[in-house]
């Protein structure tokens, strides 16, 4: 076809990565293993033998009938390194992309001077191992800068000693390597099983153009691997081809000073399936946010099972259901959750905070338990520090601002997104926080009188602070108590939901950033010009000038001051809100 289809030839000139690829899979003559089962005689291996010699000169016949505009061929399946090597001697020598899944020792890589077009070589798979490439420098030198794809297998073939395998001891990646291995500059995968030293980290370094690693079983942890895998967006993922070796004992050995930091172009590593992921990837299977979900449905399930109305039970239901699929897609599908789980914790946040029922069913529990909060307000009448720490703890409850804020740090997203969504959170509250400040347990005398205190004490506070008091709060609101309730409400979302939980995340984005600034210097590269580093840098700034207690405190006053502002600006929106 391709010789009489010119525009199909065309293209496919056009595009090599189109180009078929000739798949050559010989058939094994290796059967030893035989002699170990009583019931195969030897009869069956004779025929056996001579059904794989016929099938290895039909492959023969057909690897030497290739046309020449064949380009890209695969070698499989030939254990034996003769038959590979007798492929390699008839293939038409126009062949440009040569992918070796075979046993490959030295003979092979001599036989592939026959190509003089050849511009990439992959050397992957169970069976092939690149080493020889390096241990053997008079074949590899010409061959090595065409690796494309390359598997070092320094471990060792195991050997059968009639009831297991022994496998060998695993070697280090010589040093004497590192100066072959500078000359590929093509290579852009390499799966390595080797023992970690750090010739492995230089070894990977001296490769401007790896952008796919794979790292042999059991690594405890890689130096470097965090900031690694944080600046440079790479994926990881769990490699279940070797689970026939988890059980290795790999020890002796230290990890050193090495690091994978200088590996800019890397887009993912592929680790083992018993290798231990780094602390921030781990953060995510310990999230507890949607074990915080269950035990607040549970809560409300237990505490208000009589007053529970349908819309309320069904809100409690999907929250549930959320928990649970956020759970077993985090067991079962752990590669998927990993990008998409600031999506999962986004989603469950405003399930668990946006709809009515929720403000709805704090009201009716607060209503509820108003005799026994009264009991407490009255014993606490007279203790005027007891009063405020009771209604402070009230408010907190009502408010959901300490639910709201232990949610936004059970599972962190990017600054951006948790901005976004706890700005949204804010605004759906803004409707029903009147109605929650008209419960019975707010309305108590006695935790009117607290409210007006703590309302006249911010008030004071903020107008000695950093900033100016807001002009949207007149005098006739301050004298009334549901809007001094109001105003509280919202001074607690604001302080405790929104902007400490906002402060906390940026002041840790701060510090990567400022971890990868250094790794650019260190790598002699220019720092990094981006819309976010003028943000960052004001945060280790205002971070650094924290270095007294003194300082932290009227940091913490201004904080409180702002947030106490705006509170006091957002209170006639819930009103026009609750009248509307």
């Amino acid at each position: 076809m391709l010789r009489t289809c010119t525009s199909w030839c065309a293209a496919i000139q056009a595009a090599p990565a189109l180009w078929p690829e000739a798949v050559l899979t010989g058939r094994s003559a290796d059967y030893s293993d035989w002699e170990w089962n009583g019931n195969v005689g030897s009869d069956n291996v004779q025929r056996a033998l001579k059904a794989a010699s016929f099938a290895n000169q039909k492959l023969l016949q057909r690897a030497a009938g290739l046309d020449a505009l064949t380009w890209r061929v695969r070698i499989a399946g030939c254990n034996e390194p003769a038959l590979a090597c007798a492929l390699l001697a008839v293939l038409p020598t126009s062949v440009r992309h040569l992918t070796l899944d075979v046993p490959c020792r030295d003979p092979l890589f001599l036989l592939l001077r026959r190509f003089p077009q050849l511009e990439s070589i992959t050397i992957s798979g169970r069976e092939g191992n690149g080493a020889e490439l390096l241990w053997h420098s008079h074949a590899g030198a010409a061959i090595i800068p065409k690796v494309a794809s390359l598997l070092l297998n320094l471990r060792g073939e195991p050997e059968w000693d009639g009831s297991l395998y022994q496998y060998a001891d695993i070697e280090t990646v010589p040093a004497t390597w590192l100066p072959a291995m500078a000359a590929a500059a093509r290579l852009n995968s390499l799966e390595l099983r080797a023992a970690w030293s750090d010739e492995v980290a230089k070894l990977c370094a001296a490769l401007p153009a790896l952008e796919d690693l794979s790292l042999p079983p059991d690594w405890r942890e890689l130096a470097g691997l965090r900031n690694l895998l944080v600046y440079h967006d790479a994926a990881w993922a769990n490699d279940r081809r070797h689970n026939e070796i988890d059980a290795w004992e790999w020890g002796g050995f230290t990890w050193g000073s090495g690091s994978l930091s200088g590996l800019t172009a890397l887009t993912r590593l592929v680790l083992s399936t018993e290798a231990v992921l780094p602390v921030w990837a781990e953060q995510s299977r310990r999230a507890c946010q949607p074990y915080l979900c269950m035990t607040c449905c549970f809560f409300f399930f237990y505490n208000g099972w009589t007053m529970l109305r349908l819309d309320t039970v069904a809100w409690l239901l999907v929250c549930l259901s959320c928990a649970l699929t956020d759970l077993a897609w985090r067991n079962w599908a752990h590669g998927s959750y990993q990008r998409m789980r600031e999506l999962t914790a986004s989603a469950m946040t405003l399930v668990a905070f946006g709809p009515a029922a929720s403000w709805l069913l704090i009201r009716q529990l607060l209503d509820d338990q108003a005799p026994r909060l009264a009991v407490g307000l009255a014993w606490a009448s007279n203790r005027p520090t007891a009063v405020l720490a009771l209604h402070l703890a009230h408010l907190l409850f009502a408010s959901g601002a300490l639910k709201m804020g232990i949610n936004c740090a059970s599972l962190p997203v990017r600054l951006s997104l948790s901005t976004a969504l706890q700005a949204a959170l804010l605004l759906l509250s803004l409707p029903h926080t009147a109605t929650i400040c008209a419960a019975a347990p707010l309305t108590h005398p006695v935790a009117q009188r607290a409210s007006h205190a703590m309302h006249s004490m911010l008030s004071t506070l903020a107008s000695l602070g950093p900033t100016p008091a807001a002009a949207g709060a007149s005098k006739a609101d301050a004298s009334v108590a549901v809007h001094e309730c109001v105003a509280l409400t919202l001074w607690l979302r604001l302080l405790v939901a929104v902007l400490m939980p906002l402060l906390h995340a940026a002041a840790a984005e701060a510090q990567l950033w400022q971890r990868h600034q250094q790794d650019r210097r260190q790598a002699g590269l220019l720092p990094e010009r981006s819309v976010a580093a003028p943000l960052y840098g004001a945060m280790l700034r205002l971070a650094a000038s924290l270095d007294s207690l003194p300082h932290a405190l009227v940091c913490g006053w201004g904080v409180a001051a702002v947030a106490w502002n705006w509170a006091r600006l957002l209170a006639p929106l819930c009103f026009l809100y609750a009248a509307g």
